[in-house]
């Protein structure tokens, strides 16, 4: 069955209100298949929000804007915060030595990491371990501590983007530092104060089944013409998402994960009682982009967030070709992106089914994102390092 029959593209739901160019844009997609599903969100610093979700997921249920979809890792902020709101109660910093909460990672000569080296992905290992998401947690925590690191890797001077391996031990600093689960903590002490009501990071047997009919099987998308040699699939069975609280644990609506990273770059105050100093530290945005050893490519790289970096180059380009130096977010490379542009005030998430393809990905993700600025009469333009950027219309 060819995947536009088996997911058709159909209404957008709902019409798309000011998002015209963008609903277009998603149902072309579908009908092209580039993807048979997709969901898109947009906040603006007023709070307006809207969303268009188009075509069905892998499981032939029509993709909606209230969809529980899984965040991978532009989930990571939700640790971060609470890393910060931690490091604002003097409990935990930035430099402490990993070890100190981790004591397995101390051997091998690696005493000297630290948990700002975690955040910005340069503790010394090019990949994560293979078999990382198949592990229960401690096993997990183990299998990186004993990964050997590259010789001669120089923390903070050398950078490999890891998607897993920094979610695994910043949650681990954050359970031994607490005393406390990490599903829970992070519940209490950072979704439900930002009012994500719909974003669960694990779930219990009653939240699963009140939300099953919402989840969205998730899993490689075929494009026409292609083979794809690492088959992905993320299952929605009770088994695999109750108690969880690994990488792919976190699951909601594309509006919540909008909200959250219009918190990251949008907000004047510091959320959740982090103080202004630790909050600057966190959202800071690097003078300069490293390169990442994994993906061969520049990258304006913060604690954890990543920048837009277009003025460097086409190559560190993330989020699309209207946004501005002064956006942070998320973009991975077989599905899905989530940013906050402060200087347009707007904040954007989007969830695609997974590609082998990245390039396609990066298509479609800069598609997207300038058919959001274009529905919305924005475009940042270009500037120099070191001078602010400005907002025009996109007519």
């Amino acid at each position: 069955m060819r995947m536009a029959d088996r997911a058709p593209a159909g209404p957008a739901h709902p019409a798309g209100g000011n998002l015209t160019r963008t609903r277009e844009a998603l149902i072309n997609g579908v009908e092209r298949q580039w993807h048979s599903s997709a969901v898109v969100s947009v906040v603006r610093r007023t709070g307006e929000t809207e969303s268009i979700a188009a075509g069905s997921t892998l499981d032939g249920v029509p993709m909606r804007n209230t969809t529980l979809v899984p965040w991978f890792c532009a989930a990571k902020p939700l640790l971060g915060l609470m890393l910060a709101i931690l490091v604002s109660r003097n409990e935990v910093g930035w430099d402490d030595a990993l070890a100190r909460f981790v004591p397995r990672f101390a051997r091998g000569g690696r005493d000297g990491i630290t948990i700002r080296h975690v955040l910005t992905h340069s503790i010394g290992l090019l990949n994560d371990p293979v078999e990382l998401l198949g592990l229960d947690w401690d096993v997990a925590v183990g299998t990186i501590a004993r990964t050997r690191p590259v010789p001669g890797w120089m923390p903070g001077r050398e950078h490999s983007y890891l998607p897993f391996t920094s979610w695994y031990l910043i949650g681990e600093v954050l359970i031994r530092a607490t005393g406390q689960q990490l599903g829970p903590l992070v519940r209490e002490q950072v979704i439900e104060p930002l009012a994500l009501r719909e974003t669960y990071i694990g779930m219990t047997a009653d939240e699963y089944r009140a939300v099953r009919d919402r989840l969205a099987g998730v899993g490689t998308h075929q494009v026409r013409g292609s083979v794809d040699r690492h088959q992905f699939r993320l299952p929605i069975d009770g088994a695999d998402i109750c108690g969880g609280t690994g990488p792919m644990s976190v699951r909601g609506t594309m509006a919540d994960l909008a909200r959250l990273y219009a918190t990251l770059g949008l907000s004047d105050d510091p959320p959740l009682g982090i103080t202004p100093r630790v909050w600057r530290e966190y959202v800071a945005r690097p003078s300069d982009p490293v390169f990442d050893q994994r993906h061969q490519i520049p990258v304006v790289l913060g604690m954890g967030l990543v920048f837009e970096g277009r003025q460097y180059g086409e190559g560190a380009r993330v989020f699309g070709p209207y946004c501005s130096p002064d956006t942070l977010g998320h973009r991975g490379l077989g599905s899905l992106v989530a940013f906050a542009d402060r200087t347009a005030g707007t904040a954007v998430a989007a969830f695609f089914d997974v590609t082998n393809q990245p390039l396609l990905n990066r298509g479609r993700i800069d598609l997207i994102s300038s058919c959001v600025y274009r529905d919305l009469g924005l475009r940042c333009v270009p500037h120099e390092v070191g001078r602010p950027s400005s907002v025009q219309s996109a007519e």
